[in-house]
């Protein structure tokens, strides 16, 4: 099984499902991560991605995805399934 968890910044998939990401992983699931922004609005952007990528370590995600998408601009419509990933 394949898992993959969408937050809209850095530290919410930890927080909202981090203990259960871990558990799936702990049963040897595939873990897939994407975080649409930086989090650029609440703090450092390269300090708080930083911290996502130590947090997916630890949690021992596979795949960790970064989008494109401006903090505070996400939306409900196409313009955010547009953004790019990287």
């Amino acid at each position: 099984m394949r898992i993959l968890a969408i937050g809209t910044h850095p530290d919410d998939v930890e927080l909202g499902c981090g203990r259960a990401l871990a558990l799936f992983k702990k049963k040897g699931r595939d873990l897939s991560v994407l975080v649409l922004t930086r989090g650029e609005a609440s703090g450092d952007p390269v300090v708080r991605e930083n911290e996502c990528k130590l947090a997916a370590s630890i949690i021992g995600v596979d795949r960790l995805y970064f989008g494109n998408i401006a903090d505070t601009r996400i939306t409900d419509g196409i313009e955010t399934g547009k953004e790019r990933i990287r």
